[in-house]
């Protein structure tokens, strides 16, 4: 049933603990606009072909999976989504919440289907965000949180709107609105700031800042705002201060990784001005453009590292299955892993053979069936025993041993080596694509 909106629509889920606060403007969103849009800004920092292709086709999966979720949000009348960071859910390492105001009569059951039907039962995944209907609005978080915001009393952050108003037009704001408790915080975590941004005491920063807020307009027509409101015309003008500093010190990054060097880039074009009791940084479509580029290249590492972690995982998994397979059968190694290795998998059965790195890979993997049995090699921390089956070399090979550990090789030659030395310890092998 559809539920009748609250005035502000998030102000029932503030307290004093709430840090930072996102709004997300879903009806004027130009969703192939701005797929087109990142992908041409990632390409641009991109140096190798290679690296292109990837990023593309990484990027265009996930912003295609983002553009179809808020299609259906859409659809079920949802016209804006707030994300809230609180200092309660950090210091309980808990992820920020989702609220969806239910405007205009938007479907509340509608909204918490899109959230809640995904496939997995909420049961098998107990600390799973869930959605579910409170105060006039659809909550998405963990059960812990949604119970924390059942109980909340929430007080006024009036600077909250002051900064989305300041901050203008955008289909996206994002406000840091410190509370007392926040700043104290940080001055019992540091009582300096950094050397590279000229030292001195961090109440410039702690009591200097009332908040500060980013307003992004997407394509057609890009564009950024930073606004920071500073206690007085004083403490704006030492803020920024400490911005030029902090701007340079990251600017000089000479070398470094791509994509940390794709946002010094991007920090380098920034000009702060301040302007009576606040600093006014504004980025027009190129440079807006350079930081879409910068952030999707460091969700383009983290998506790395995270393939990586789980392919990891997989071929571990495997490797440990085979030889449990091999105890259980007097030492012999399994003629080809097929079924056979479903009873040792357990509930990761279907998992472990999609290697996430080659997700389209047919045979992921490469099995190395050894001759003899397991007690008749005699290195077994130096033969493999399985490996990721690959065409191109990308960012390397993840490898599993006889001995059940796994490690990644970014080396080819040295995977070849390692690969030739267990051919040539172990004759008769055969290696088998699975």
């Amino acid at each position: 049933m559809p539920v009748s909106p609250a005035p502000s629509g998030i102000d029932a889920f503030l307290d004093a603990g709430a840090l930072a606060v996102a709004r997300i403007d879903l009806k004027d969103i130009d969703l192939k606009g701005l797929v087109d849009w990142v992908l041409h800004a990632v390409e641009d920092l991109r140096k190798t072909h290679a690296e292109n292709s990837r990023a593309k086709v990484d990027v265009n999966h996930e912003l295609t999976q983002a553009s179809q979720w808020v299609e259906k949000l859409r659809a079920a009348g949802a016209q804006h989504v707030f994300a809230v960071l609180d200092i309660y859910d950090i210091t309980a390492d808990r992820p920020p919440f989702l609220v969806i105001p239910l405007e205009g009569g938007a479907d509340d059951k509608g909204i918490e289907a899109i959230f809640n039907d995904s496939g997995d039962s909420p049961a098998s995944h107990p600390d799973a965000p869930v959605a579910q209907e409170i105060d006039h609005a659809v909550v998405v978080a963990v059960p812990a949180t949604l119970e924390r915001l059942k109980k909340l009393k929430p007080q006024p952050r009036p600077e909250l709107w002051q900064a989305f108003d300041a901050a203008g037009k955008g289909q996206i704001h994002l406000a840091t609105i410190p509370s007392e408790d926040a700043r104290k915080t940080l001055e019992a975590l540091a009582t300096d700031l950094p050397d590279g941004v000229g030292g001195g005491p961090i109440e410039t920063v702690s009591r200097g800042m009332k908040w500060i807020c980013m307003s992004i307009d997407l394509p057609p027509s890009a564009s950024m705002k930073h606004i920071l409101q500073a206690r007085d015309a004083a403490a704006a003008k030492k803020l920024k201060e400490i911005m030029d500093k902090a701007i340079a010190w990251v600017a000089d990054l000479k070398e470094g990784p791509q994509e940390a060097m794709a946002f010094s880039s991007f920090v380098a074009s920034l000009k702060p001005q301040a302007q009576g009791d606040t600093v006014l940084v504004e980025s027009d479509e190129a440079e807006t453009q350079l930081f879409a580029g910068a952030v999707a290249s460091i969700f383009l590492l983290e998506r790395t590292q995270a393939r990586q972690i789980q392919a990891m995982s997989n071929l571990r998994q495997l490797d440990i299955a085979i030889l449990a397979y091999a105890r259980d059968h007097e030492g012999r190694l399994p003629h080809d892993l097929g079924k056979v290795l479903d009873p040792y998998l357990g509930k990761s059965v279907k998992r472990v053979w999609i290697d996430p790195i080659r997700p389209n890979q047919e045979q992921p993997y490469v099995y190395i069936k050894l001759a003899g049995s397991i007690a008749d090699v005699r290195y077994p921390g130096e033969c493999i025993l399985l490996y990721e089956n690959h065409t191109t070399w990308d960012n390397g090979v993840n490898a599993a041993f006889v001995d059940g550990h796994a490690e990644l090789f970014s080396s080819e030659a040295e995977f070849k080596r390692y690969l030739g030395n267990t051919k040539r310890m172990n004759p008769g092998v055969v290696e088998m694509p699975q």
